[in-house]
């Protein structure tokens, strides 16, 4: 009895492990397209940071308005800070939800929105 306890811990065990393993998602790069720049709703750590410096702004004083598009300069990112409106683009779009959501990810600039 105590024999096929032990299997049966170790097989529920084993089928946790699988679903974990399977429900993790991993970020995957998106096309850059007017559909999936509509979709930013969030930056990477790394990303927040850089464009901060870039600006000369706490991180924590940038507000994301979300992806802007155009049809000659492609997708940028629309922040708000203290020193007003920035447009920011990045070196890459990821999604970590099997592309529901976008966010950009990787090197990047900022000029002040006119």
């Amino acid at each position: 009895m105590r024999n096929k306890i032990n299997k049966l811990l170790k097989f529920s065990a084993l089928c946790t492990l699988i679903v974990s393993a399977s429900t993790h998602s991993q970020n995957i790069t998106m096309e850059t397209s007017k559909i999936n720049c509509d979709k930013i709703d969030a930056v990477s750590t790394k990303y927040l940071e850089d464009m901060a410096e870039s600006i000369g702004v706490p991180k924590r004083t940038m507000r994301l308005e979300g992806g802007v598009w155009s049809q000659y300069n492609g997708c940028s990112v629309l922040f708000s800070t203290p020193k007003g409106p920035y447009k920011c683009i990045y070196s890459h779009l990821l999604s970590s939800d099997n592309g529901k959501t976008t966010f950009p990810a990787g090197f990047g600039s900022c000029e002040k929105e006119k």
